[in-house]
């Protein structure tokens, strides 16, 4: 049983890793529309929105990224450093979201830090 369990977990995270390069292009699209009030903007909305909610039911969740969060090698790939002399690493700018399941890292987000 544990390991049916184990094998569906890897291959969910695995078809996660998979799709997430087109939800990160659908919130790039999204964040680029001119029109905000266009069809084709709601639709894209629409289409994140759903995705989202897949991930979620799927276990899924973001990595949190918000500016000032302590930064977490467990969870954070820091691709950028600015020292500020403070000495904790402290999350200033988000490049890539990161994104886990269940408490498994399926993508690290990608960040620049400070401290």
């Amino acid at each position: 049983m544990k390991e049916k369990e184990r094998i569906y977990a890897d291959a969910t995270v695995k078809a996660v890793k998979e799709l997430l390069p087109s939800l990160d292009n659908l919130e790039r699209a999204l964040e680029s529309a001119a029109e905000k009030e266009s069809a084709l903007y709601q639709g894209l909305e629409m289409t994140l929105k759903q995705m989202k909610e897949q991930f979620a039911k799927l276990g899924v969740t973001e990595v949190d990224t918000a500016e000032g969060t302590k930064f977490d090698p467990n969870f954070h790939e820091a691709i950028m450093h600015e020292d500020d002399g403070s000495g904790e690493s402290v999350i200033a700018q988000t490049f890539l979201k990161g994104y886990v399941r269940d408490g498994q890292v399926v993508r690290p987000a990608l960040v620049k830090t400070r401290g």
